[in-house]
Parts: C-alpha cells; sequence; structure tokens
C-alpha cells in the first residue's frame, strides 16, 4: 500500500521511446504546464520542477508522460511539493480526446478544483493515474475526486482525499466505464446523495488492494455505492464508513452483482440500518473469504476483529507476533488458497503462502528471478509445469499435440509455443492444445493479472457445459494473442473465448468455427475487453452474438477486427456483434447472418459504432446495423446489407434518440433506413441512396476506388470527400484514389469499348440513369461518373444531357471538371491501348 512516507511496490517508469521523443521541462523550456502540453507530441515527457502551479489543464489526445520529478527520482517529498491548483474555477486535469494507457499522470498534487473534479476521464480515454495526493476538490453532482464517464483509466498508489460531491461519488464516481483501481487509500471523502468513497454505475469496476476509510454519504453508501453494475473487489479494506441511511460500508442496488473475496468489511455505520452491507432491488454479492462484520454467507467467510495495528493513525496492516501465536489478527493465512502470498514473514502479517484477508494480501513480496519452463523437457505436461511455476515465468512449448484441459490457478505467467521466442508463425499451427471435449481447454479462473498471457498456440476441441469452450476466462485480466481458437463448443456462453468479469485482451487470433448459445466467437459479460486485429469468422451462436456478444454490462473496445460469415439464431439477434455500451471501431464487418435482428450488428444502450465497413450481412430486420437506445453509428459505410422486413441498410428502435453521422448507406434491401414508429433517429451529414431529412444529407453515387476488389475508399473526386460534419469525409475510410481515366461526355464508357466516344446512347444512358431504370440500362460506374459530367460543374444533372445534345449540334464542347480533370482532353491524346481496368456496365 503506498503512503506518502513509503512506496511499498515497485514504480515503473513507462514510456515509448523514440529518436523524436523530447523532454519538455516546467517552466525551464515552457512556462506552464499547459503550454508544456501543447508544445508535446506522442511519446514526450512533460517533467514539471516543485512548485504551486494554478492551472486547469487539458490532455488534449497528447499520449504523453505528465510528472513531477517523483517520476525520475521516486521521491515521494515532491509529490507534495508540486502541485497543480484549479484555483476553484473548474476541473483541475482534464482527458477527453481518447488518451490512451501510455498517457501517464504521476507525482502530483491536484487540488481546488471547483463545480467539476480534480480528474475528469471521459470520452474513451483510458490514462494511468499513479502516486498522487487528490485532495479538497468539490462537485455539485459526480465524482469530486476523480470523475469516469465512458472511459477506462487505471488508477492505481493514489491518496483520494477530502474531496466533497454535492450528489454522488466523493471520492471517485464511475459511469459506463471500465476502472482498474488498485493500491489506492480513499479517504474522508463525502457525498450529498450515495456512495461517499466510490460510485459506481453501469460500469466494470475492479479494486484491488485499496483501503476505503472514513467516507461518508447522506443517503446510501458511505464506502461504496453500485447500481446497475457488476465490480470486483479482491483484498480491499472498506471500514469506518458512514451512511445516512443504509449501507455504511457498501450498497448494491438494481441489478449489482459485485464479487468480493479476501476483503475486511469492518465498523462501518448507517442510520437506518444494514451497516456493513444494503442490498437492494434484485441485487446480490457474491463474498467469499472475506471478514464482514455480522458475518455474511459464503466459502471461507469469518465474523472477527481484524486486529489491525494503528487504524487511528491509518496502519492497516495485520497485526502478527511469531508465527502461529494466537495473538495474530484472525486475516492471517485465511484468505481465498488460490490467491498467494509469496513472503512468508509474521512481523509482516504474512506467515504462509495462503493469501491474507484484507489490502495488504494477495500480493507476490518477493521478487523471484523469473525462470523459462520447457514443456516436455522440464515437466511431460503443460499442467505440472502450471503447477510448478511462480509468478513471472514463461512457459515454453515445444511442437507437438497436447490433449489437456489446463488451468492456470491464479500464477500470472505467460504461456507460449515456439512462436512467442522466434516469431514464426507456423508454430502457431504445430503447437496444438486440445481439449479433447472434456472441458473448456484453458480456464483461467483466478484473478490472473495482466502479466498473464497465452500466445501462440491452436486451441481446439473444447467442451464447457457453461462458459468458454476453448478459453474460459472468469474473474481474469489476461491476454489471450496470436491464437487459433476454433472447433471449441458450450450449450452456453463464449464457443471461442469467454470473459466472465474481469478483463480480457483478446489481440490477434484467428477465432473460427466456434459454437455457443449466446457469442459464438466471443462473449464477455460485467467484463471490460479489449477485442483488436482479430478474425473472427464462421462461428455460430444458436441464440444471440454469431461472432461477439456482449449481452449485458460489458464495456468493449473492439477495433481492427474482420468479422465475417458468423451466424446467430432467432434468439436476441447479431450475426457479427451484440454491443451494449461498447466502441465497435474501425472493423470490416462482412457476410454475418441474423434470423432475428442485426444481420451485422446490434448495438444498444449506448454503444458507438464509428468507422466500420458493413457489407453483405443479412437478418430479419435490420439487415446491416440495428440500433437500440442511444445508440451512435458514425463514419461508417453500410453497402449491400439485405433485411426481409425492414431496415435493410439501418433499422432504428425505440423512442429513444439514437444518431447517425457521416456515413454512407446505399444499395441496401428492401430499403436504407427503417425506424420504429415511435423511434426519431438524428442523421445529419449522410449519403443516402434516395435522400434522407436532415442537415448536410446528400444522395450521389459515392465513387468506390474498386468495389469488385472490396475496395471501398472513396475516389479524391467523390461527392463524398468533405462533405461530412466539420469538413470531414463521410463514410468508413476515407479517400483512398483518383477518379481515374475518362473521356468527358462519354456516360455509358462505350460499354467498356475502345477508343471511348461521345455518342447518341449516352443521352439515352443519362436519361435511364434521372429515372432510375433497373441497373441492365443504366449503370454510373463507380470512380468513372465524371465521365457523365459533360459541363463541367462537377455535378450530374439534366444540363448534361442538354450539353451533350449541344455538343452534336456543333452549338457548344464538352466541358471536365476541374477538381478531376480527365487523362486525356481530346480524341487525339488518346492513349493506342485501352488503360487497365477500364470498366463496362455488361
Amino acid at each position: 500500500m503506498f503512503k506518502l512516507s513509503v512506496i511499498s511496490t515497485v514504480f515503473v517508469f513507462v514510456m515509448f521511446t523514440s529518436v523524436s521523443a523530447m523532454i519538455i521541462n516546467i517552466p525551464v523550456d515552457q512556462p506552464t504546464i499547459q503550454e508544456g502540453i501543447d508544445a508535446s507530441s506522442d511519446g514526450d515527457t512533460v517533467l514539471v520542477q516543485p512548485g504551486l502551479y494554478y492551472e486547469n489543464i487539458e490532455f488534449e489526445g497528447q499520449d504523453i508522460v505528465l510528472g513531477s520529478l517523483f517520476l525520475t527520482t521516486r521521491d515521494t517529498s515532491y509529490i507534495s511539493s508540486t502541485i497543480i491548483d484549479g484555483d476553484s474555477s473548474g476541473t483541475v486535469v482534464y482527458f477527453s480526446l481518447g488518451e490512451y494507457l501510455n498517457t501517464i499522470l504521476t507525482g502530483f498534487t491536484i487540488q481546488n478544483g471547483f463545480e467539476g473534479p480534480g480528474i475528469f476521464c471521459y470520452n474513451f480515454a483510458s490514462p494511468t493515474i499513479s502516486y498522487n495526493r487528490i485532495r479538497y476538490n468539490t462537485s455539485s453532482s459526480n465524482g469530486a475526486g476523480i470523475y469516469c464517464k465512458r472511459s477506462k483509466p487505471t488508477i492505481s498508489f493514489n491518496i483520494i482525499e477530502y474531496n466533497s460531491s454535492g450528489g454522488e461519488g466523493g471520492g471517485i464516481s464511475c459511469r459506463e466505464s471500465g476502472i482498474y483501481l488498485n493500491d489506492n487509500i480513499i479517504s474522508n471523502n463525502e457525498a450529498a446523495t450515495d456512495g461517499g468513497g466510490i460510485f459506481n454505475s453501469r460500469s466494470l469496476l475492479i479494486a484491488t488492494n485499496n483501503i476505503v476509510n472514513n467516507n461518508s454519504a447522506n443517503s446510501l453508501g458511505g464506502g461504496v455505492y453500485c447500481v446497475l453494475s457488476n465490480s470486483i473487489f479482491i483484498n480491499n479494506i472498506i471500514y469506518e464508513n458512514s451512511a445516512g441511511t443504509y449501507g455504511g460500508g457498501m450498497v448494491c442496488n438494481t441489478r449489482s452483482y459485485p464479487i468480493i473475496s479476501n476483503s475486511i468489511i469492518w465498523s462501518n455505520t448507517a442510520g437506518q440500518g444494514d451497516n456493513e452491507i444494503y442490498v437492494i432491488d434484485n441485487s446480490m454479492p457474491t463474498i467469499s473469504y472475506s471478514n464482514v462484520e455480522g458475518g455474511w454467507y459464503g466459502e471461507g467467510n469469518i465474523n472477527t476483529d481484524p486486529l489491525f495495528r494503528d487504524p487511528v493513525n491509518g496502519d492497516f496492516h495485520l497485526m502478527a507476533f511469531e508465527c502461529g501465536d494466537p495473538m495474530n489478527s484472525p486475516c492471517i493465512d485465511t484468505g481465498n488458497p488460490h490467491i498467494l502470498d509469496d513472503l512468508v514473514d509474521c512481523s509482516n502479517g504474512l506467515g504462509e503462502t495462503i493469501s491474507d484477508i484484507g489490502a495488504y494480501g494477495g500480493k507476490d513480496s518477493v521478487v523471484y528471478e523469473p525462470e523459462i519452463i520447457l514443456v516436455p523437457d522440464d515437466y511431460s505436461t503443460i499442467q505440472e509445469a502450471i503447477n510448478n511455476s511462480h509468478n513471472g515465468d514463461t512457459i515454453l512449448v515445444s511442437p507437438g499435440t497436447y490433449y489437456e484441459n489446463i488451468i492456470f490457478y491464479g500464477h500470472n505467467i505467460v504461456l507460449g509455443s515456439m512462436f512467442l521466442t522466434t516469431g514464426d508463425s507456423s508454430y502457431i499451427a504445430s503447437t496444438v492444445l486440445d481439449g479433447d471435449s472434456l472441458e473448456s481447454v484453458i480456464i483461467l479462473r483466478n484473478g490472473e493479472d495482466t502479466n498473464t498471457a497465452v500466445i501462440g498456440f491452436t486451441i481446439k476441441n473444447g467442451q464447457a457445459d457453461g462458459c468458454g469452450g476453448g478459453v474460459d476466462l472468469f474473474f481474469s485480466k489476461s491476454t489471450i494473442r496470436d491464437n487459433i481458437i476454433t472447433g471449441n463448443r458450450t450449450s452456453s456462453h463464449g464457443g471461442g473465448i469467454c470473459c466472465w468479469y474481469g478483463g480480457g485482451h483478446i489481440v490477434n487470433n484467428l477465432i473460427v468455427s466456434n459454437e455457443a448459445g449466446t457469442g459464438g466467437g466471443v462473449y464477455y459479460y460485467g467484463a471490460y475487453v479489449d477485442i483488436i486485429g482479430n478474425k473472427i469468422s464462421n462461428n455460430v451462436a444458436f441464440n444471440s452474438g454469431g461472432g461477439i456478444d456482449n449481452i449485458s454490462f460489458g464495456v468493449g473496445m473492439i477495433r481492427d477486427n474482420y468479422i465475417n460469415g458468423n451466424s446467430c439464431g432467432n434468439g436476441l439477434g447479431g450475426g457479427g456483434i451484440v454491443c451494449e455500451s461498447d466502441t465497435i471501431l474501425n472493423n470490416i464487418i462482412i457476410n454475418n447472418t441474423s434470423a432475428g435482428e442485426g444481420g451485422g450488428i446490434l448495438c444498444g444502450g449506448r454503444g458507438f459504432v464509428i468507422s466500420n465497413l458493413v457489407l453483405g450481412n443479412s437478418a430479419f430486420i435490420g439487415g446491416g446495423v440495428f440500433l437500440g437506445g442511444y445508440a451512435t453509428l458514425r463514419n461508417s459505410t453500410i453497402i449491400g446489407n439485405i433485411a426481409q422486413y425492414d431496415g435493410g441498410g439501418i433499422y432504428c428502435l425505440t423512442f429513444q434518440e439514437s444518431h447517425i453521422a457521416n456515413t454512407i448507406c446505399r444499395l441496401n434491401s428492401p430499403n436504407e433506413i427503417g425506424v420504429n414508429e415511435v423511434a426519431d433517429p438524428v442523421v445529419s451529414f449522410c449519403n443516402i441512396k434516395g435522400g434522407y431529412e436532415g442537415e448536410g444529407n446528400i444522395d450521389c453515387d459515392p465513387i468506390f476506388c474498386d468495389t469488385a476488389e472490396g475496395d471501398y475508399h472513396i475516389a479524391d473526386a467523390s461527392c463524398c470527400a468533405g462533405a461530412g460534419d466539420g469538413g470531414v469525409d463521410i463514410g468508413a475510410l476515407g479517400v483512398g484514389c483518383s477518379a481515374g481515366t475518362y473521356m468527358m461526355g462519354d456516360a455509358n464508357m462505350y460499354n467498356g469499348a475502345w477508343p471511348p466516344a461521345v455518342v447518341g446512347g449516352d443521352v439515352t444512358y443519362l436519361v435511364n440513369y434521372f429515372r432510375s431504370l433497373p441497373s441492365s440500362q443504366q449503370c454510373l460506374l463507380d470512380g468513372f461518373w465524371s465521365s457523365a459530367d459533360a459541363n463541367g460543374d462537377c455535378l450530374i444533372i439534366g444540363s448534361d444531357v442538354t450539353r451533350i445534345v449541344n455538343y452534336f449540334k456543333g452549338n457548344t464542347d464538352i466541358s471536365y471538371c476541374p477538381d478531376n480533370p480527365p487523362a486525356w482532353l481530346v480524341p487525339d491524346d488518346l492513349p493506342i491501348e485501352a488503360p487497365a481496368g477500364w470498366p463496362s456496365c455488361e
């Protein structure tokens, strides 16, 4: 546990270095912290000298490190002597433009925010906030110390104290977010309503080794308040908090199901009852191996004075004398036996390797020299190797087929094939973990952390009755990377991978031909999951989520995946993806099918669907995308999807307002956008065939570069280029080619013949085009529309017909659009042979 006078864990200075990375010194190089940030680039470090800085700073999307001299010296005195003071004029530190984990704020006192929190994380920001003292901030409504909304920060080794909220969340407030909260002291904060220490709504909170002490709420949850959320609390202390009504220690409200283990909940008070834990409205915590005053049902729970050393002065270590002394704290060595303490030292409250209950348990305190364990050289089976490993070890597996069902038992290790050390992808196919249809192939169910990874295997033939035919991640934050996951099955959730609570990092895998009730490829519930760079194909869900399914309470970043050929039955829907409050970004979603809703994507809640290519999917309703709730769809290309009933491209449900912007939606059947009679989507700056009411909407050929080859970038002369909100391109992919070679006036491109010519058939062709006759009678060619623009106004309108007729009469010339000049201007300039790719309407 971090205190101002002590650092009990090793601080890791994380920075991506490059030739151009700089250190900007404040105030030597720049006079203010904000000017230092403004002058920085990704990878830079802004290093602040001791002093009092009256500023309200914004990171503005910069992936940088901002630190006091604590960053370079690990001298904790710099935390208290380097102060960012909001001067009672708003939020002190603001993250709002997608800052990622490489963005670090460390080593400051952050104070005197007013009508806003000390730190605000918003709009998918995911910074690392560590080793700060956050105090004396006030907010009128949400989160006085730290407020997280739709974000994923890591908050570690901070002291968050004496903050006051006029609403909920005196110390921390989380809404629609995923938070890693570890090794913090959260004390003496207050909330006018709920959650004096921590308020958690519709979020996944993973809290380990924190002390939540002496916070107060006028209403519910003096220490912690959870509503519509799933949280994981491991090795925490919730002590001497108070609530005006119920739940001095913790409140679980409205379908909240926190998992609590190895924790102490003691000496909390509430004005009207349920001092320690108050449960209401279909909620229920699962508590094990914890010390709860008054008792609580669950495996390993106790009800005994924890015997802290000196809680009045903030020392929450467990009382310990000699090993086995009856005066030792009852919390020593009574925690979850699958979570270990590696330091055997009774003077520190640690007797055996069995975990202690409380904020100092469940940690590996001895630094082992990491080992590489070879299979089958050192151990004949992978399971034997895991059983004999220590945290930090690597198990390296030689090629072969291993018929095993592997359980990690909380060991934070790397399990890899020879691909891990060579980068040779042939080892992925030749190193096979075969579950033999007995159980999940890989089981990570004991709090394994982000140092745990499975890399470079073929994972096949798993058969689970519950979660995860191939990989079962329950209450784990492990990485599953560069694997082939195929032929796994479960009648329940997650044929390929299941994440239940916790958080997984699923990266660069081939997840193909798995089966499940829900989530044929990947399923997650109550977890914060990154699904990045995978190919997820031909998976089957008998209910919902053929490729990926997040039915509830999860928060996912689904980015840069190829999601193809997945299917689901007549349940909720979502052939490709089912999402709730997730971000669906930069994916290619092709040829997925749903017997119900949402062939490509079914998105409810407050999901964000941004910059996706959605092509050739089918469903009963909402062939491409089905939007419910307050979902947002932006900068996407939705082409050639089919619905049997309504909404070939997009279907909008419910009275709640969906937002659709900067999107191409064309050639879908039976219509582009279907709307429930009570729905009222806001559609703006879109290119929709047939037109659509709304600001900035257009109806024109987008001029894709090469649809025959699957290239849905737009040409530089496309009507979508720069036509979006704020001058961005409409569609998912932006400009990727020139509009091509053409002869102006040759509207039908002479049916692909060479040489091109302006003839009477061009008049007929344009007339048929304006009459919207079937494609056999007109086909305005992608990439060559400028050939039909005979008068050079960069539009295709009726006056082009008049211009061609007058050209035949000898009264005028054919002109070209100056935005896209042709490769030749007169017939004498024609090349001898047709250019490669010269098109044909036939």
